[in-house]
């Protein structure tokens, strides 16, 4: 069964292949032939076995088979393809028809007289002839099939006859060498990509008749330098005149109401455009990388602008709007460098994303009263834009939108707006201050991130959280008081504040997130809330201002460099409620003098949480019946001087009746004669207070000298 099966294909494939080849019904004198009417006694040229014809063929008008002779009526379709070492045919003036593909792909034939009887040529009939020269169509031929002389590199004129009434699709479709050609009168249609690629055409010109030219039609059409759309075209195509980088100047009728996109993408010799007043609609991309276009002349009835529509017309000045737009699509005018004003139409209820994006000389543009958002990024990096006035009724500032407007001074927030989101303002490095209103419900994050200038932030809004890298390099931002229902502070969100002397953390945030305050080296001091349970890694990196760390009852873990490299810090107080502190959590704090822990078991301690300097020098005070515990304690152990902290603030005096009592954030002393003059240093050395007082308010938690005539007593708040 197997075997018939095998013999039964083989015979099949044998067929098929024979058929191929021997296609024709008949051949004689080397050509081949297929019989079109045995009764009108008419034949064709038909396809011979590949490759059947070479050098120049002479087509007789008759031949003879089997006692009968023929007339040579027509060339059958691929008769001739990709005969490529065919120079050229000789056809009979008998001769009426051409069939699809006929020549093609015969990419050596010269030249090529088509007899005057011809009326019908097929599609793709003299497909990539490359070398054929020119070519004369005869009288009678009413259309010019797709791609007929498509990919005729070579080709550089066709004489069109004035009987065709129709250009179909990619005829002339990379006749890249085409420089004369002629499109009668009576001819209605202009297929897609008709005269695509013809890069040579300096001269073209479309009659009245024509009222339909396809998408691609003039498409890299780079040698024409003027064209005059025909009256009566209602639509221009997608792309029609995309690539066609010569043209200076483009006359449109009336009669246009949109233009599709891209229609003129990459028409870099355009320099101004009057727009046609019926216009209603310009579609995406309709003049992208107008490099050259400086004015656009837009009449009153356009609606909506597409996306991407005006995008990197670099030399465009100023355009003015129709005020019946209402849709401007995204990206519209990005990249426009020499615009310098906009004035938005009225009906503009959004300004969609990118839409300014990079007019770096836009310094003016006037918001509609009407307009709800502005969407991300629609005026990031317009670096000329010094202010710009929001209207009441807007909502929305989406992320970025003047990230980069480094000309920025002042800017108000209308009280209708409820988000702004992240990098709104970033880099906005001349910008001072702001008021965020009550109504804005959140802040994204990075908002304000490098906005260098920044000096005062009035947060009126109740907001909950603050977003990750919100401050980031706002190096002239002194202080911040941030508003009671924030419930959380994002990483990173202070980083860099060099100037930064005050900030308020309030009460019910839990965590000190990472890196919040790293580097601001302004920062001599910071009251942490008693909510605060974890203090993440390097939240204060790089403080070299701080003096003292003191870490609130409850906080249960500092992480990896926290305190690293704050030089000035010389007193660390940890809660009774720590368990664990990170690597590097003090390391290059080499000024730190006292270590104050008041957790009865020794807290996880990586080596290398301080400096071998400091585990050298520095006091290590610990709950009296803890000293044991954190002397066999790992890092704790490396400690030098480990006492037991004294609670009381009652220190060895030389007069024992003198007593300095602890009670909150005052001492009294206690024991000592009226008058006597007192002095108070912090441990660094800075007097605090100087007077005869017995009872002094010290300015924060810490370790303090007290000096009482001539005894010097030790207290710890």
């Amino acid at each position: 069964m197997r075997k018939s099966i095998l013999k039964m294909f083989s015979v099949a494939v044998c067929l098929s292949i024979g058929f191929f080849v021997n296609a024709s019904d008949f051949s004689t004198d080397g050509v081949y032939y297929n019989v079109l009417s045995a009764d009108d006694l008419t034949v064709e040229v038909a396809p011979g076995p590949i490759p059947a014809y070479s050098g120049t063929v002479r087509i007789p008008e008759e031949v003879t088979f089997e006692g009968k002779t023929y007339t040579v009526t027509g060339v059958g379709a691929t008769a001739f393809q990709d005969c490529e070492s065919l120079l050229g045919v000789i056809l009979p003036e008998s001769v009426t028809a051409i069939g699809e593909s006929a020549f093609s792909g015969c990419t050596n034939m010269v030249s090529l007289d088509i007899p005057a009887a011809v009326s019908s040529i097929g599609p793709s009939a003299f497909y990539s002839c490359r070398a054929l020269e020119e070519v004369v169509l005869p009288t009678g031929i009413e259309v010019l099939s797709t791609s007929m002389f498509a990919s005729c590199s070579s080709l550089t004129k066709v004489t069109v006859p004035s009987t065709v009434s129709k250009i179909e699709d990619s005829v002339f479709e990379f006749c890249g060498n085409l420089s004369d050609v002629t499109v009668p009168d009576g001819v209605s249609l202009i297929g897609n990509y008709a005269f695509s690629g013809c890069s040579s055409l300096t001269e073209l010109v479309f009659p009245a008749s024509v009222d339909s030219i396809g998408e691609y039609a003039l498409w890299d059409c780079s040698g024409l330098t003027t064209f005059r759309i025909p009256d009566g075209i209602a639509h221009i195509a997608p792309s029609t005149f995309s690539g066609c980088s010569g043209l200076e100047e483009i006359e449109f009728p009336t009669s246009i109401r949109t233009i599709g996109n891209s229609a003129f993408y990459d028409c870099t010799g355009l320099k101004s455009i009057v727009l046609p007043e019926n216009l209603t609609s310009i579609g995406d991309e309709v003049f992208y990388y107008c490099t050259g276009l400086e004015s656009v002349e837009m009449g009153e009835s356009v609606t909506s602008i597409g996306e991407w529509a005006f995008y990197e017309c670099r030399s465009l000045k100023s355009i003015q709007l129709s005020d019946k737009v209402t849709a401007i699509g995204n990206w519209a005018f990005a990249g426009c460098i020499a615009l310098t004003e906009v004035d938005l139409p009225d009906q503009l209820t959004s300004l969609e994303h990118h839409t300014f994006y990079g007019c770096t000389r836009l310094s003016s543009i006037n918001l509609p009263a009407h307009i709800k958002s502005l969407e991300y990024s629609s005026l990031e990096n317009c670096s000329a834009l010094a202010g710009i006035d929001l209207p009441e009724g807007l909502e929305t500032i989406s992320y970025n939108v003047f990230v980069g407007c480094s000309k920025l001074e002042s800017i108000t927030i209308p009280s209708t707006v409820t988000s702004i989101g992240a990098s709104a303002f970033a880099n906005c490095t001349k910008l001072e201050s702001i008021v965020i209103p009550k109504g804005v419900s959140s802040l994204g994050y990075s908002v304000f991130n490098g906005c260098s200038a920044l000096k005062s932030v009035d947060i009126q809004a109740p907001l909950t959280a603050i977003e990750s890298y919100m401050f980031v390099d706002c190096s002239a931002l002194t202080s911040l008081q941030i508003p009671e229902t924030v419930q959380s502070i994002g990483a990173h969100a202070f980083e860099g504040c060099s100037s930064l002397v005050s900030v308020n953390i309030p009460e019910g945030v839990t965590e000190i997130s990472s890196e919040l305050f790293k580097g601001c080296v302004a920062l001599t001091s910071i009251k942490l809330p008693s909510t605060v349970k974890v203090i993440s890694d390097g939240a204060f990196d790089g403080c070299t201002g701080l003096t003292m760390a003191e870490l609130p009852e409850g906080t249960t873990m500092v992480g990896f460099s926290v305190f690293y490299e704050c030089t000035g810090l010389r007193t660390v107080k940890l809660p009774s409620t720590i368990t664990a502190i990170g690597f590097e959590a003090f390391a290059g704090c080499p000024s730190i003098t006292s270590v104050v822990s008041l957790s009865t078991t020794a807290p996880v301690l990586s080596e290398s949480a301080f400096d071998e300097t400091v585990y050298n020098t520095a006091e290590l005070l610990v709950p009296d019946g803890s000293v044991d515990s954190y002397k066999t304690s790992d890092g704790w152990k490396l400690f030098k001087n480990i006492q037991v902290n004294n609670p009381s603030g009652i220190d060895n005096c030389a007069d024992a009746a003198l007593q300095v009592v602890v009670d909150g954030n005052r001492i009294r002393i206690e024991g000592a004669a009226d008058n006597l003059p007192v002095e108070v240093y912090s441990l660094g050395g800075q007097l605090v207070y100087r007077g005869e007082a017995s009872n002094i308010e010290l300015p924060g938690s810490g370790m303090y000298l007290v000096k009482v005539a001539r005894q010097t007593v030790k207290v710890v708040l």
